[in-house]
């Protein structure tokens, strides 16, 4: 076979056709600044479904139908089942609609608070209050949730007091973390925990040095004084916190289950007061950051109120009572999310 002339085309075999598009001339070299073909911008391909597309559909359905029910459900059953029991008759019927409502609302509050703080919050320790909170729904009776749920509550109240340690000392956040001094999302668990450790001990230093002012220019009342400062929500979240935790240890490890009942509910009253005055607190310059939202305050009414009933579930002889305790409980963590949602926050604590 002849070799073709330098300049001519490169005969084609009979019965084929030349290359497309080039006449059976050789391939032009590939342009480089041609961009590459994106899958991922192609309308005419499906795409697959980012996380907030997955997550925001269910956490609407929570928000808007499942948590209302259930807390609803919870709240009326509750106090339905403690009135037959004291007033009329006990009704097995309504005490397992109690029981239902109650362990429902409190697990579907806590895969709601598990999925934001992990997912969108990268909240480590917001994300195991929660776990803690499905747990007791699952495994723990009626009777002792409300004591049992001292683990989720004691690590779910973290956010709220990194949130006005953030606004309350905000220059010694900003030394110490920069640009990255957002307290109240986090970069990942890691972010996280470095801030609930720096956080705590934010608190506890600036909480001893004033009680240590304190004592010296007025006393000893006005130091104690200090854990009732309504503008020291923080404060009073965290050391009702700690206090949780040990009634856990004294009612659970050691074996004082009504001591450690009652020292929970001691302690709740103090996070409930923390609940309460966060529509006073202020930031570093007076600036207000809770907004003076009242919601905080019935909010904390609530909880306390549902303490106070389980307290008396203990020591008094009224059947059922906890269910009434279980039942405000509930309600009392959706008035919790309106005073977030009041107060121009994002709903992430159903409590």
């Amino acid at each position: 076979m002849t070799p073709p002339v330098a300049g001519t085309s490169i005969p084609t075999p009979p019965g084929k056709k030349p290359p497309a598009g080039n006449d059976g001339k050789p391939e032009p070299p590939e342009d480089r600044n041609k961009p590459s073909f994106d899958i991922a911008k192609d309308p005419n391909i499906k795409q697959p479904k980012t996380k907030d597309q997955i997550l925001e559909p269910v956490f609407n359905l929570i928000r808007t139908w499942i948590a209302p029910i259930t807390s609803w459900g919870s709240l009326i059953t509750g106090i339905g089942s403690f009135g037959l029991a004291n007033f009329r008759e006990q009704n097995d019927f309504v005490d397992k609609l109690a029981t239902g409502f109650s362990k429902g609302s409190l697990f579907i509050t806590g895969l709601y608070g598990v999925l934001e703080n992990a997912f969108n919050k990268k909240n480590f320790f917001g994300a195991l209050g929660y776990a803690c909170d499905i747990t007791t729904s699952v495994f723990v009776p009626p009777e002792k949730m409300y004591y049992f749920r001292l683990f989720g509550t004691s690590l779910d109240q973290i956010p709220a007091m990194l949130e006005d340690v953030g606004a309350k000392y905000a220059t010694l956040v900003k030394n110490k973390f920069g640009n990255n001094s957002n307290f109240v999302e986090f970069l990942n668990f890691k972010d996280n925990i470095e801030k609930t450790i720096f956080g705590s001990k934010l608190v506890i230093q600036e909480t001893f040095k004033d009680l240590k002012e304190k004592y010296k220019s007025k006393g000893f009342l006005a130091a104690i004084g200090e854990f009732f400062n309504k503008k020291r929500a923080d404060v009073n979240i965290f050391t009702s916190s700690v206090g949780v935790l040990a009634s856990g240890f004294i009612g659970s490890i050691l074996g004082f289950e009504k001591t450690g009942r009652t020292l929970r509910d001691l302690f709740g009253f103090h996070a409930d007061y923390g609940v309460g005055i966060k529509a006073y607190s202020m930031d570093e310059t007076g600036k207000p950051t809770g907004g003076g939202n009242q919601e905080y305050g019935l909010a904390g009414l609530l909880y306390g109120l549902a303490g106070l009933l389980d307290l008396g579930s203990i020591w008094l002889p009224y059947p059922n009572l906890h269910f009434a305790s279980l039942g405000i409980d509930r309600f009392s963590a959706r008035k919790m999310v309106d005073a977030q949602s009041a107060g121009d926050e994002k709903k992430d604590l159903l409590v």
